[in-house]
């Protein structure tokens, strides 16, 4: 009896180790992907790009988050050429002064385009072509948030609006974002 007791109360702790075990390093990292009115949409690239500006209060860096169907050749960051239709995210992302490039944290949707640092705004691309400057967006991103998270040269950036129209954007990446000047 006292066997079956012991062999129990191992079974029993050996179950409540393997139950409070730390579930953080099994997290699944969501798809990169953009979702809107429906659809899904692959997003494979990033790019940033630090506009020149004189305002002594922000940065301004274009953050666009592509599909593979657009192409763009580079060399040390310079672009040399580009292809394709662009579908994806364009976005103004205001940065605090003397930031050099993208800085993880929290952005909240400029509505009324105040530019102030920790505010973005932008909108979707579908099939845009970007040789056609009467190719407008899609839709104006309205109310949201991004966020940045950055590990070594790895980002993650996750994206929840809703655009004029009413619909629901969606995207999440992970992964290298290039500078291009």
């Amino acid at each position: 009896m006292r066997k079956t007791i012991t062999k129990l109360l191992v079974i029993f702790t050996a179950g409540l180790l393997t139950l409070s075990c730390d579930k953080k390093n099994e997290e699944i990292s969501p798809a990169n992907q953009m979702g809107y009115d429906g659809k899904t949409y692959d997003i494979s690239q990033g790019f940033t790009h630090l506009e020149e500006n004189n305002d002594k209060d922000k940065e301004e860096i274009i953050l666009t988050l592509l599909t593979s169907s657009f192409k763009v050749q580079h060399k040390d960051g310079k672009i040399e050429s580009f292809s394709g239709t662009m579908t994806g995210v364009y976005l103004w992302v205001y940065t605090k002064k003397g930031s050099k490039g993208l800085e993880p944290g929290e952005y909240i949707a400029d509505t009324n385009y105040e530019e102030k640092p920790n505010t973005f705004s932008g909108g979707i691309e579908l099939n845009a072509d970007p040789n056609d400057p009467t190719d407008d967006f899609e839709a104006y991103l309205n109310i949201g948030k991004l966020t940045v998270k950055k590990n070594n040269s790895i980002y993650e950036v996750a994206l929840e609006c809703v655009d004029e129209n009413g619909k629901k954007v969606k995207l999440f990446y992970k992964g290298e974002i290039i500078n291009l000047q």
